[in-house]
């Protein structure tokens, strides 16, 4: 078998069956992505309890950065999840982080609402498939 096929086969094997199953079933990003941006909807409603004791918004990562800090005990996971997801996909996810990081000022001025338009393009974007492309 050449030595390419292996790894593939090897790196599919890092995947949970969960996220075998999403990629099987057509998924260009697997679900978990959404807990970058889960977050911004609990700081804002932190804040408005907590006011500046919670301290400020921090820039949300992107696809593989947040992988890579989540699953560091399991890199074989991380390498499986990056081959499997549509680098397309990636790129929009990780452009819309930096669209997100880079208007921060602005949506903290516009709040939640802001906000939303943000994580609703993010809640899209994950759950769209590859037949929809």
């Amino acid at each position: 078998m050449h030595s390419e096929e292996q790894r593939r086969q090897t790196l599919e094997m890092a995947l949970t069956e969960f996220e075998r199953d999403e990629f099987d079933a057509g998924a260009r990003l697997t679900r978990d992505a959404y807990n970058v941006w889960n977050n911004i909807k609990l700081w804002f409603e932190l804040r408005d309890d907590m006011g500046d004791e919670i301290g400020e918004l921090q820039p949300l990562e992107h696809y593989e950065q947040y992988y890579r800090r989540t699953r560091a005990e399991r890199p074989g996971n991380v390498d499986a999840l990056m081959m499997r997801s549509d680098a397309t996909a990636v790129a929009e996810f990780d452009a819309l982080v930096d669209e997100f990081n880079n208007n921060l000022d602005s949506i903290l001025t516009g709040g939640i609402e802001e906000a939303k338009k943000y994580i609703g393009r993010a809640k899209a974007l994950i759950d769209s498939n590859k037949s929809e492309k």
